[in-house]
């Protein structure tokens, strides 16, 4: 065989060098998983479905752990589980993607065909309504006024209608009808979408609206 020459012989120390330091970061965010992983399990013990509702959300959301970690939160919070820090929940979606079979969560992620379709619906709803608390508080933020309650029904349709059919959340109707307007109630408050002291109400009038904008 030929001898390297040197420079190549450099380039390859230098990619030797870049890939034991990435094996190190490595290592140690599996550590650092690990660790929460093991300062939780005596407290958050998540059923298997909801783990896999959770690597599915985890790639929905392009392997960022947001809308795992929220989903995960809010499990723990309807069964009054200990709270937690949010970067120690975040880590827990991580160490299950980073222990997973790629295979596997190829399968488990395949919204046409998905492995655990119970898991896979219960994703795709926690989705719809995670994307949709996005929405109102990008518009609460954006506009300065919480939208409507027709205006966030439209853009629960909107989120229904994306989803695959197979495991699409039923739609839960318009403004026409009562139990829709219930529901919107029922997510205001689950997320806590309160903006200011400007009521998240359909009935305001605009002189109250103008009144209290001019407070602001």
């Amino acid at each position: 065989m030929r001898p390297l020459e040197p420079g190549m012989a450099t380039k390859r120390e230098e990619l030797a060098k870049s890939k034991a330091a990435l094996d190190d970061a490595l290592a140690a965010v599996k550590k650092q998983v690990k660790a929460a992983q093991k300062r939780l399990r005596s407290q958050w013990r998540f059923p298997l479905k909801q783990q896999r509702a959770a690597l599915i959300l985890y790639d929905k959301g392009q392997h960022g752990p947001a809308a795992a970690t929220a989903f995960l939160a809010k499990v723990a919070e309807k069964r009054q589980w200990p709270e937690k820090p949010e970067d120690e929940v975040r880590l827990i979606p991580q160490g299950w993607f980073l222990e997973a079979d790629v295979d596997e969560f190829a399968a488990l992620c395949d919204a046409a065909n998905p492995k655990d379709p119970a898991a896979m619906s219960l994703a795709t709803k926690f989705w719809q309504e995670w994307s949709l608390a996005g929405w109102v508080e990008h518009s609460n933020f954006k506009k300065g006024v919480a939208p409507p309650t027709a205006a966030v029904l439209d853009r629960c349709e909107e989120l229904r209608a994306a989803a695959p059919q197979s495991v699409r959340p039923l739609s839960k109707g318009t403004m026409a009808q009562g139990k829709a307007r219930a529901w919107a109630l029922r997510f205001r408050k689950r997320w806590g979408l309160v903006h200011g002291a400007i009521p998240t109400k359909d009935d305001i009038s605009v002189q109250e609206l103008s009144q209290k904008a001019g407070k602001g």
